[in-house]
């Protein structure tokens, strides 16, 4: 959190300001401008605000940036009394107003196909501010009636909003990536109709015919026929799913944030992006609840009633520590948790952390 009184940079007297938690664009005091007076806003600007003034900046005026873990304090000296006129009517609010709208961040995970809960969840997301941002963790496949539905709902919002929504992937893509990619192992064909419960996954990438023709096939345990049809299918039909989903990164980060589908080695310290092995992003367990890391490691994988340890849980499930847990079991609850961030304040809320 920022504070500033009576604040000095290079040897030159600022305006004080108070950046506090509730109203971080509240002055304690101020001043007029002189030829000879320096006149400073502190303040945190969203990107559209900022272009503006720095177009202002271009004339006498100098711009200082304090990072202060995910918000910037922007100082502005200005040097002469025209040049603050002009910067203050450029601005469409007072200079020490705050934004009638906090930048958001939203996280979900585990959505595991169904369609109709993540359509629902989607309902609390707010993209129209061009800042904020909506996070997915990945599983988006299997056990739900509609995997081939949830892939395409995303790629669509990545269209609508393509600086906004983001996809990492999580274990279940790579499952399938795998099932796509084995033709050739004998020894898969079976392992497939297993892990494919009611071959709901399966359903949902082929048409009415293309699943009789499977149907048909499996019971005459032709399986290798089976899974060679429904592959093939697959790969000339929504050839575009499979290469979207190829190219799904393993986690997203911001300044005080690590989002991922399973966890980091965290261990390795500041070298978590080298030092964790690949599978570890998908698949590793939660080994460090209750320890603190640097950053908030916001993930999904395992349910939030096991990590909890409480029967019939279905909240997001924070430590006290570094990290947040968002699967609620989207196929036994018919929920999508959603976890928001707000990037003003640094505070998250969701279901279970009211």
């Amino acid at each position: 959190m920022v504070s500033m009184s009576n604040l000095r940079l290079k040897g030159e007297t600022y305006l004080s300001i108070g950046a506090q938690d509730r109203n971080p664009y509240r002055a304690r005091s101020s001043s007029n401008p002189t030829l000879h007076s320096t006149v400073v806003y502190c303040g945190y600007f969203r990107s559209t605000r900022r272009q503006r003034i720095h177009a202002i900046a271009e004339r006498n005026v100098r711009i200082y940036n304090i990072e202060r873990r995910a918000r910037t304090a922007v100082l502005f000296r200005i040097t002469s009394p025209r040049c603050f006129h002009e910067w203050k009517s450029s601005t469409t609010t007072s200079p020490i107003s705050a934004p009638s709208e906090a930048i958001m961040i939203y996280a979900m995970s585990d959505i595991h196909g169904c369609l109709e809960a993540f359509n629902e969840a989607l309902k609390t997301v707010d993209l129209s501010d061009g800042d904020s941002k909506l996070i997915l963790l990945g599983d988006y496949c299997d056990r739900g009636p509609d995997s081939l539905g949830v892939f395409r709902k995303i790629m669509a919002l990545q269209q609508s909003y393509p600086e906004q929504v983001v996809a990492l992937r999580g274990n279940h893509e790579e499952m399938l990536l795998e099932y796509c990619d084995m033709l050739s192992d004998p020894d898969f064909v079976r392992g497939w109709i297993l892990a494919d419960t009611e071959l709901a996954t399966a359903k949902s990438f082929l048409d009415a015919d293309a699943f009789k023709k499977v149907l048909h096939m499996l019971k005459l345990k032709h399986f290798e026929d089976a899974y060679r049809f429904t592959v093939t299918h697959m790969k000339t039909e929504h050839a575009d799913v499979l290469s979207w989903i190829r190219a799904l990164p393993y986690y997203y980060e911001t300044p005080t944030q690590v989002f991922v589908h399973a966890g980091i080695d965290e261990e390795a310290g500041d070298l978590w992006r080298v030092g964790t092995p690949e599978e570890f992003f998908t698949t590793m367990m939660p080994d460090y609840l209750g320890q603190h890391f640097d950053l908030d490691v916001i993930a999904g994988h395992i349910t939030t009633e096991s990590v909890s340890g409480i029967p019939g849980y279905q909240g997001i499930y924070h430590d006290d520590s570094s990290h947040y847990y968002i699967d609620g079991c989207a196929v036994k609850n018919g929920r999508v948790l959603v976890l928001r961030y707000n990037e003003r304040t640094g505070k998250y809320s969701g279901p279970g952390l009211e």
